[in-house]
């Protein structure tokens, strides 16, 4: 089976078009870096941070092995095709300054906020 390679720009392109479906009443900012990564950024919660994060899993072109300080190519099938993705990386950020949420880390975010 032949290999499809997605350019980073495509990547992105794909990135905003599933973030849109996925969470269609948040704002994301998709960039990329001149090191072949996608920065995903937004205001929200720290709950929806992580499943933006997985979704982001599914486009990253690479992964870091510490154990033998090595980076590896990670393919993906996508309805039966094999598929790498430009994007080596995908990183999110999230803005929860003004949008906590019930998880134990908004929480102690809170606390400290409160103490700073």
């Amino acid at each position: 089976m032949e290999t499809l390679y997605i350019s980073t720009t495509d990547t992105a392109k794909l990135i905003r078009k599933a973030l849109k479906t996925n969470f269609p009443d948040i704002k994301f900012s998709v960039r990329q870096s001149s090191t072949s990564c996608i920065w995903i950024s937004f205001a929200g919660s720290h709950a929806t941070g992580e499943a933006v994060n997985k979704l982001g899993k599914n486009f990253r072109g690479a992964d870091f092995d510490g154990m033998t300080d090595c980076e590896n190519s990670v393919d993906h099938e996508v309805n039966g095709q094999k598929v790498r993705y430009g994007a080596r990386y995908v990183f999110v950020q999230v803005d929860t300054k003004n949008h906590p949420c019930d998880c134990e880390t908004c929480k102690v975010r809170a606390l400290q906020d409160q103490v700073a």
